[in-house]
């Protein structure tokens, strides 16, 4: 009953921000989308488990409707979608209706933008507690936010859900030619539908400045600097963590772009402690292919009182073998060094096709393994997927 009717709110609120102003209804640009994704996927060991792995089947049901609404200055923005499953054995893998709702608004002016967006989201803990979800999450509050700064904690014996919220805050300005600023706030809090002895809620407020320089056209080197107040529902007591980061954004080409930064972090909690962090992002396009690689160490608090550093690895390639298919591969590795020493890796290999204007296809294979002091487990899963987009909606 509470969920239902916190999704009834949020639906409420969408539809209020919707119909509430005359100048949406009359003097905007709607576009609007609805599709129909339906998906089969057998996985060997959901689980993870290193004794008695135990297979499943499930059915994945998907529909998804996204507004956009553009009136002079302003764009309002809407994206909802509802996740149904249903599993073959439900004491391996549980029946799911997992909703998703993101709401967002920005302004431009003359030297800038103002943006807000919030977002709900429910997912199963074994997409959220292993080192790599199913899916990248839908918002990205800013460069260096930790919104989930306790996941990945491979605790997946059990199947339970996850209820993320996010708000955040964002504004851009030009302050002369070649300076600009960036401003952002974040709140977010973590909770779980069932009591649970190995997984923890949280709350977490993030804000950071970075101040970025375009040298030129390519080179555009930054500082930032942030602040996060991170709150577990446990006796652990929160963690202040302050960061300093500098960084480039270098446009080599059209088609070559590397981003990357290194800086300090400090920590005040349960215990003090500081380190370092990086990160390097690297693009590459050749005519039909996309490269992608992320090279990162992080250090996050977590519900135990402890910083958890973490270094992850992440490449990726597409290949367009005509307008209508491509294939992909993606390779994840991540090493976690304080909480649940574990390392993690990943391999993703898919294929899709654009059926007609309407259908489209999608074949994937993925491969996961997780090894820590105690166990090593793998896991293997195939999927297909079919999707249906309403053109004329």
């Amino acid at each position: 009953m509470q969920k239902r009717i916190l999704i009834q709110s949020w639906l409420t609120g969408g539809l209020l921000f919707s119909v509430s102003n005359p100048v949406l209804l009359h003097a905007a640009t709607w576009e609007q989308s609805f599709s129909v994704p339906l998906g089969l996927v057998y996985e060997d060991n959901p689980r993870l488990a290193e004794n008695d792995p135990q297979s499943v089947r499930r059915t994945t049901l998907s529909p998804e409707y996204s507004v956009k609404v553009t009136q002079d200055l302003n764009e309002w923005s809407g994206k909802f979608q509802l996740g149904l499953e249903r599993s073959s054995d439900t004491a391996v893998s549980a029946d799911r209706e997992d909703p998703s709702i993101q709401l967002g608004w920005t302004h431009l002016y003359e030297t800038g933008e103002l943006g807000l967006s919030a977002s709900f989201r429910e997912r199963s803990s074994r997409s959220s507690e292993f080192a790599f979800a199913d899916s990248e999450p839908e918002s990205e509050p800013f460069p260096g936010a930790d919104v989930d700064s306790d996941t990945g904690t491979g605790q997946l014996a059990e199947d339970n859900t996850q209820q993320t919220k996010v708000l955040s805050l964002s504004w851009r300005n030009a302050l002369s030619e070649r300076y600009s600023l960036l401003l952002n706030a974040s709140a977010s809090k973590v909770m779980y539908e069932e009591a649970s002895a190995t997984l923890t809620g949280n709350r977490n407020q993030s804000m950071s400045a970075q101040l970025s320089y375009s040298y030129n056209e390519r080179i555009e080197p930054f500082a930032r600097l942030s602040f996060s107040r991170f709150e577990p529902d446990s006796d652990a007591g929160r963690t202040d963590t302050r960061s300093l980061d500098l960084g480039v954004d270098w446009r080599i080409s059209d088609r070559f772009k590397v981003n990357g930064g290194v800086g300090v972090n400090g920590t005040r909690g349960e215990t003090t402690d500081s380190g370092w962090q990086a990160s390097l992002d690297v693009a590459y396009e050749v005519q039909r292919s996309n490269y992608k690689l992320t090279l990162s160490r992080s250090r996050s608090p977590s519900s135990a009182g402890v910083v958890n550093e973490t270094n992850q690895l992440r490449a990726g390639w597409t290949y367009d073998l005509s307008e209508l298919e491509n294939i992909g591969i993606n390779l994840s590795w991540q090493e976690s060094l304080s909480v649940n020493p574990s390392k993690s890796s990943q391999l993703n290999a898919s294929y899709s096709r654009q059926l007609s204007p309407d259908w489209g296809l999608q074949l994937s294979a993925r491969y996961r393994e997780r090894d820590d002091d105690m166990t090593r487990a793998s896991s293997s899963s195939v999927s297909a997927n079919i999707s249906y987009r309403f053109s004329e909606f």
